[in-house]
């Protein structure tokens, strides 16, 4: 059983004993501890394999045995040997008898420990023995963040995303899921997985991050072959795709330690194409710089210690280093530190050194926070209005435009000029420069959020005012950037395909406010927002976000009694998704669950109020049967498709819906290779949806791919091409369909630089997007078939 309470890291005990003055032997040592650490950095801090650790001590010992007499070597051996089980092997029954004997070993040592207590003092100071170290991981509870790390690991298919400041805590919080990953395999009896660790705590490798990660993994999977040095970008790019069929073929955790360092947006995309069974785990400071990875990554936030587990920290540091005045301190006191210093164990453990001093707790932690932390003097600089724009800039997730600082505070002009400049020369904020984005975007230091998060709290009416500013000024932004003129619709209305390249860099903060609505029970808000933003993030494939808000939102639109917008949510926004996702019998319940809803809208009494209801509730019978019969083609069950169509012949719908209902009906004359029927249909549903500026569908290119009639080849690219340039000038998955749909029309032209570019194309866009995509190994497929690059 993993103990956490006896962490231990036996580079570090040998590098400080070896610094010890009184130690005799310290010229001998030290060639001793770089031997070790070189096997530790391959080992612990890579694989964490069990038999491992134990070759790591039988290493130690050799080349401390050439140095020792017999009864420290004993003593040593056992030592390092019981500090490695603890940290990262099973718990024995036989460990027991083997610590007596240790202490017992401690005896034999005698005058090499007894004559020497500077030295023993500093064993006591640096092993488990007596006590364990005081930043061991028994402070650190996080139960919860925890659970959401280890639901992130075992059941979604993206990489997890641990965040927090320095010293928080998140090499050991690592430590601590790894333990509970074993102990959870090995409970159902199941192979664990491989556990592959890096640190990125250094500079940028010669030949680069991407190369040097690849490497590394390649050089701890079975076929080391994969672990040559790639010359060209190409050769890069097939040791990628061979390794990640070498993750679906092994279990492995890939551990990515300190990952703020890394600035490679070729890792990024390469880690997001890791899936089951491997999964993907990085820690960081910050997540600046990887917007993509952290916009699809499983979040868990990590932030300072709890005030129990703080006050303990404290009072435990404080006994080891006989500081009387925190070791006498009342709760109440320690407890007021702790929420001054945020939790943060550095800051708490600063505290107890300033007290040793012999000044109270209160006033160490005042001493603390002006000459280590010295946000209060800095904030004391600031002008009111420039207070203001401070404490709302921890209303964004990220970056902030100008305007959108202006509407939440509100300020304007000058004054807004001389606040922010003031907040930039005190290093509240900085100057962000955001991709896709060409006005200036302002970050708050990591640092001052808390801080500034304080103050907020300090003035709830100012804080209360400024959200709802702030939640109508993202409200304000979605539909302006989503709603069209065409289609009329409520929920069919935000269709429109301008200004995705806005709420793509925005929405960060606009699931910021999600967040926020949610924690406070603002209902409303989320419903609002998800009518609006629903078709974009499946046009920007945010498959797994659209989920979450989207059931979120359809059942609050039932417990409000929106019968007809919870209709829209539960077939298209639910149902569509799930079949994208290939989850066929989930759509299928789903776009049930959606028609129950219809067929009760339409059950409605005749009066003139309900004449639009029903109206709505034929729209959406409509589309949940074409749905549902696009769920039975997928599954290649064309009879029941078939029927499923049949059934809204008499049902009266808009032509949004129509353009759906016909795209269905074409997928089924394709699927039975009707092409000329197939074509028409696919042709009927493209010049509608164009007609509407939302668009149009890729299958029709296909069809004349299909076909391959004379003229058909370059009709489709003609289709591939029209496509694009509807959705133009954004990049969705429709136009990386059409991008590798042009690919196959160019080669079948027999233009294969033309095929080879689209290929490359959709490549790199999905790649951008979610490289985890099944599209993907299409792309690959082709670039390998007619591409020469397999």
């Amino acid at each position: 059983m993993y103990d956490s309470r006896h962490y231990f890291d036996l580079s570090d005990f040998l590098r400080q004993l070896v610094a010890h003055p009184a130690h005799k032997t310290q010229k001998n040592l030290a060639a001793a501890v770089d031997v070790s650490e070189s096997t530790l950095s391959r080992t612990i801090r890579q694989e964490l394999g069990i038999s491992s650790q134990l070759a790591v001590a039988t290493n130690v010992r050799r080349h401390l045995g050439k140095l020792l007499s017999p009864e420290q070597d004993e003593f040593l051996r056992l030592f390092i040997e019981w500090c490695l089980d603890k940290t990262y092997g099973q718990a024995r029954e036989e460990w027991p008898e083997r610590w007596h004997r240790m202490r017992e070993g401690e005896a034999l040592l005698g005058i090499y420990i007894n004559e020497q207590e500077e030295l023993h003092t500093s064993l006591r100071e640096m092993h488990p023995l007596y006590p364990p170290p005081p930043l061991t991981m028994r402070f650190f509870n996080y139960e919860e963040m925890l659970a959401r790390a280890y639901e992130g690991v075992t059941e979604c298919n993206s990489p997890v995303w641990i965040e927090g400041l320095k010293g928080v805590g998140k090499t050991r919080f690592l430590q601590q899921l790894v333990a509970i990953l074993k102990e959870a395999t090995s409970a159902d009896k199941g192979k664990p997985p491989e556990i592959i660790w890096l640190s990125c705590d250094q500079t940028a490798p010669d030949e680069g991050w991407y190369e040097y990660v690849l490497t590394a993994i390649a050089q701890s999977l079975p076929r080391r072959a994969l672990a040559h040095t790639s010359a060209s970008v190409e050769e890069q790019k097939a040791k990628g795709r061979a390794l990640l069929n070498e993750l679906e073929l092994h279990a492995t955790l890939l551990i990515l330690d300190n990952y703020h360092v890394v600035d490679d947006p070729n890792l990024d995309e390469w880690l997001l194409q890791v899936g089951n069974p491997s999964v993907v785990v990085v820690s960081a400071i910050t997540h600046d710089n990887h917007a993509s990875l952290y916009e699809r990554a499983w979040q868990v936030p990590l932030s300072g210690l709890g005030a129990r587990d703080g006050v303990e920290l404290m009072r435990y540091f404080a006994t080891w280093k006989n500081v009387g005045t925190v070791v006498q301190a009342p709760d109440e006191e320690l407890l007021t530190v702790v929420t001054q210093m945020m939790g943060h164990p550095e800051a708490l453990l600063s505290v107890v050194i300033e007290a040793k001093t012999g000044i109270s707790p209160t006033d160490a932690a005042l001493y603390v926070h002006q000459e280590h932390i010295d946000w209060e003097r800095r904030w004391s600089r600031l002008s009111p209005s420039g207070q203001q724009v401070g404490m709302v800039m921890t209303f964004f997730a990220t970056s902030a435009r100008r305007d959108a600082i202006s509407h939440t505070v509100p300020l304007s002009g000058a004054p807004l000029q001389r606040s922010i400049a003031e907040l930039l020369d005190l290093q509240f904020l900085y100057v962000y420069e955001a991709k896709g984005s060409e006005v200036p975007r302002y970050q708050i230091h990591a640092l001052a959020r808390p801080f500034l998060q304080e103050k907020l709290r300090q003035d709830p009416t100012f804080e209360a005012e400024a959200r709802q500013r702030w939640v109508a000024y993202y409200l304000g932004l979605a539909s302006r950037h989503t709603v069209g003129k065409l289609p009329e619709q409520r929920y069919w209305h935000a269709l429109s395909n301008f200004g995705f390249g806005t709420i793509r860099v925005e929405w960060p903060n606009i699931e910021e406010v999600l967040r926020w609505a949610d924690s406070v029970g603002n209902n409303d808000i989320i419903l609002e927002l998800m009518l609006l933003l629903v078709h974009y993030l499946d046009k920007m494939v945010l498959f797994e976000k659209r989920l979450i808000y989207v059931r979120r939102a359809a059942e609050i639109a039932g417990i409000s009694g929106r019968m007809a917008e919870e209709g829209w949510l539960r077939v298209d926004g639910l149902g569509w998704t799930l079949m994208e996702e290939r989850k066929y019998p989930d759509a299928e319940e789903e776009i049930k669950r959606g028609l129950k809803i219809a067929q009760a809208l339409s059950n409605l009494t005749t009066t003139e109020k309900n004449s639009t209801e029903r109206e709505i509730a034929d729209n959406v019978l409509a589309l949940g049967y074409a749905f549902l019969a696009r769920v039975y083609i997928k599954q290649q069950q064309l009879n029941q498709a078939q029927e499923h169509v049949q059934a809204i012949r008499d049902l009266q719908y808009w032509p949004v819906i129509q353009s759906r209902v016909d795209y269905v009906r074409g997928l089924i004359a394709l699927a039975l290779h009707h092409l000329d029927e197939a074509i028409e249909l696919l042709r009927r549903s493209n010049e509608a949806s164009q007609i509407m500026e939302i668009g149009g569908s890729h299958e029709l290119g296909y069809a004349y791919l299909n076909r391959g009639k004379a003229g058909d080849y370059d009709w489709a690219r003609k289709v591939f091409l029209e496509v694009i340039e509807a959705y133009a000038p954004d990049i969705t998955i429709e136009v990386i369909q059409c991008y590798l749909g042009l690919a196959h029309a160019y080669e079948k032209l027999g233009d294969l630089a033309e095929a080879h570019l689209y290929a490359q194309k959709a490549r790199d866009a999905l790649g951008s997007m979610y490289p985890g995509h099944d599209l993907m190994k299409d792309i690959w497929r082709f670039l390998d078939e007619h591409c020469g690059l397999a």
